[in-house]
């Protein structure tokens, strides 16, 4: 299956790239359900932000709809002007492998979501054990590491070269 690569860029939603930190501070602590501090990377959830409820569309890599590889791809892009693999298998083989306990902002997550253990679904790690990503139902949304299907369907994390 061929892909076509993507390259509309988007503005930051909400004229939140206005606003002093503090505002986007607030903003996307009450949005995301996540803690701030000096070393958030506020311009991550503002590339989040543009993104966020975009509908899941497997193979898809537009504001139309967006899978989860592509939505990691095109926030890395943004974010640390690094290019990513376009699917997930090319992110696992891409990262150092961390543990769980260590993730840092900016960290991929990958599951098996489906019957077997073939990674499928992959993330991008938030802080407080939260981490964005694209659901199949609710489209790109953030969710807990701690939800039972998600600790279930957990196999890997990692870093990869660019995002520290």
């Amino acid at each position: 299956m061929a892909l076509a690569s993507c390259r509309s860029k988007k503005k930051a939603t909400h004229g939140l790239s206005n606003r002093d930190k503090a505002e986007r501070k607030t903003y996307f602590e009450n949005k995301y359900g996540v803690a701030f501090d000096r070393e958030t990377n506020h311009k991550l959830y503002m590339a989040i932000d543009v993104w966020y409820g975009t509908p899941h569309k497997l193979g898809a890599c537009e504001k139309s709809g967006i899978d989860c590889s592509c939505f990691v791809n095109r926030v890395f892009k943004e974010v640390y002007d690094c290019d990513t693999p376009r699917d997930t298998k090319g992110l696992m083989e891409a990262i150092k492998q961390i543990d769980k306990e260590k993730l840092r902002e900016g960290d991929l997550v990958f599951f098996a979501m489906n019957k077997g253990s073939k990674v499928d679904h992959v993330g991008i790690y938030l802080s407080s054990g939260k981490f964005v990503h694209t659901s199949s139902k609710r489209g790109v949304m953030v969710s807990s590491l701690d939800e039972p299907h998600f600790e279930k369907a957990f196999k890997i994390s990692g870093r990869l070269k660019c995002s520290g």
